[in-house]
């Protein structure tokens, strides 16, 4: 055998690799789900997971129908921070896929997930959250599904400079929605007990996470709160995007939860 083989011929054999390698670049590396898996709290420390198909780095899973016990502390009188994770771990023949849960004491980012970046030719491992809670001994609180979804592959468009030639045509908006570059949620509500101090800004010593699957810090967003929030003058006129998640502040602890309307957040170029 030469130095250089052809993958797809009469007769040749294409490995699970192979077929990951490709499907990553034609999905353009995307990780979520393609159909079904919604997960839902069903009390307790219980989650129910509908059944359905996902993708990760090119590798696509399937999901059945069923319930799964959620993490918590065995001691009392402590509230952790709960992730559900579906984690691809290539080296592990007898369990490659699984969901696993976990609670810790500190807030994670994204870099605290395991998402190794070359997983389809190392055998690595790539953890990807769905979904956050709080935990206590007693189950959990302030459940949030943050399902990444995938909605179809991007064959075409892959940069800034190849979307402002659609300018012409008035399709840049659509090309941007398309490609997620401007994510938008609605009617999202901000618990009271969200708010936890933060010195970011002086004269905001209040910070809440708003959950907005899909965002990072290359993602600036545009907070527009209801017209009676904003008359309030508790909120602040900033806010900053983390992982799925965008912060806003307030000068005095909120004690009422808050719904805001709209939440836009646009990728930064580059």
């Amino acid at each position: 055998m030469g130095n250089i083989t052809l993958k797809q011929y009469n007769g040749s054999t294409v490995s699970p690799k192979d077929d990951a390698v490709l499907y990553d670049l034609l999905t353009r590396q995307q990780n979520g789900i393609i159909y079904g898996c919604d997960i839902t709290w069903v009390g307790s420390n219980q989650l129910h997971i509908d059944a359905g198909y996902g993708i990760i780095r090119g590798r696509l899973f399937e999901i059945a129908e069923h319930t799964i016990y959620a993490t918590i502390p065995s001691v009392d009188n402590v509230s952790y921070y709960g992730y559900v994770c579906i984690v691809l771990e290539l080296e592990n023949d007898e369990e490659p896929v699984r969901i696993a849960t976990f609670a810790t004491s500190s807030e994670w980012n994204t870099s605290d997930f395991e998402q190794d970046e070359e997983i389809n030719h190392v055998n690595g491992i790539w953890e990807m959250p769905v979904a956050t809670y709080r935990a206590a001994s007693s189950g959990i609180t302030n459940f949030e599904s943050n399902v990444p979804i995938i909605t179809k592959p991007y064959l075409s468009i892959s940069t800034f400079t190849e979307l402002s030639a659609l300018t012409e045509d008035g399709y840049l908006v659509d090309a941007l929605l398309m490609k997620k570059q401007i994510l938008t949620f609605v009617n999202k509500s901000v618990l009271a007990a969200s708010w936890v101090p933060d010195s970011t800004y002086a004269d905001y010593p209040y910070r809440a996470a708003v959950s907005c699957s899909g965002v990072d810090v290359n993602y600036v967003p545009n907070v527009m709160f209801g017209v009676a929030d904003c008359n309030e003058g508790i909120l602040a006129p900033v806010a900053t995007s983390v992982t799925n998640a965008v912060y806003i502040y307030a000068n005095t602890k909120p004690t009422a939860t808050i719904t805001i309307p709209t939440i836009q957040c646009i990728r930064k170029a580059g």
